[in-house]
């Protein structure tokens, strides 16, 4: 009697979660898809300026260690006190 009712039901509870599912991945794929691709030149140069400041920043860390040995470098040579 009932049988009949409970798979309409589960029809239709499946249908409205797929749509659901739907429309939440598309706005999910079009935001991604805007985040990612806006401005690339602009997060390009942001990415390059903190590895350039992140290079200089180790560059300054490993300078300070050697010349604690008492090394110290000009042009790549190495120089003991």
């Amino acid at each position: 009697m009932f049988k009949k009712t409970r798979i309409r039901l589960v029809l239709f509870n499946t249908i409205v979660l797929m749509v659901i599912l739907s429309i939440f991945s598309l706005v999910l794929y079009f935001y991604m898809q805007h985040v990612i691709f806006s401005n690339p030149d602009n997060r390009l140069s942001e990415m390059s300026e903190q590895v350039k400041k992140e290079i200089y920043m180790r560059f300054r860390k490993i300078m300070r260690e050697k010349q604690k040995d008492g090394l110290r470098f000009y042009f790549g040579a190495v120089i003991k006190n």
